[in-house]
C-alpha cells in the first residue's frame, strides 16, 4: 500500500529510508537481506570505520512496473514505454558518508544507484 500512496502522491510523512545510521564508529553489517525500501536502503552518515559485506539488497522493480500499469494506465512496458522503472523508485542500495568504509561482496538489484558515495562539501553539507 505504501507504493500505491506514493504513486498517488498521498504519503503524508514522505519517503522513509530503510536504515539510517548517523555518527557511528566501527560498524559491521553482514548476512542481511534488505528488500523494497521506499527510498535509500542504507544511509550511513558520519561514520569512521564500517565493514559492509556478504548481504543482499533487492527491489522488486517488476512489481513497481505492475503498479505503474495498474494506477497510471501504462502500456505493457509501463508509462512512456519503459521496461524497467527508475522513477519513482529512487531506491539506492548504500549511501555511505564517512571514512574508512569497506564494502564488498554485496548483491544489489535495484535499478538505481548501487553504491552512491557522498562527501561533505566546504559548508558542511553532504553532496
Amino acid at each position: 500500500m505504501w507504493w500505491i500512496r506514493e504513486y498517488l502522491g498521498r504519503n503524508p510523512s514522505g519517503r522513509p529510508k530503510l536504515l539510517t545510521v548517523s555518527k557511528g564508529t566501527n560498524l559491521e553489517f553482514t548476512g542481511v537481506r534488505w528488500t523494497n525500501s521506499p527510498y535509500f536502503h542504507m544511509e550511513i552518515k558520519d561514520i569512521d570505520g564500517a565493514y559492509l559485506h556478504d548481504f543482499e539488497i533487492y527491489v522488486d522493480a517488476y512489481g513497481q512496473l505492475e503498479l505503474d500499469k495498474l494506477l497510471l494506465g501504462g502500456d505493457r512496458n509501463g508509462i512512456s514505454g519503459r521496461t524497467l522503472p527508475t522513477y519513482a523508485l529512487n531506491t539506492d542500495g548504500i549511501d555511505p558518508h564517512g571514512k574508512n568504509i569497506l564494502i564488498e561482496r554485496i548483491n544489489i538489484t535495484n535499478y538505481d544507484d548501487a553504491v552512491a558515495i557522498k562527501y561533505m562539501d566546504r559548508s558542511g553539507k553532504y553532496a
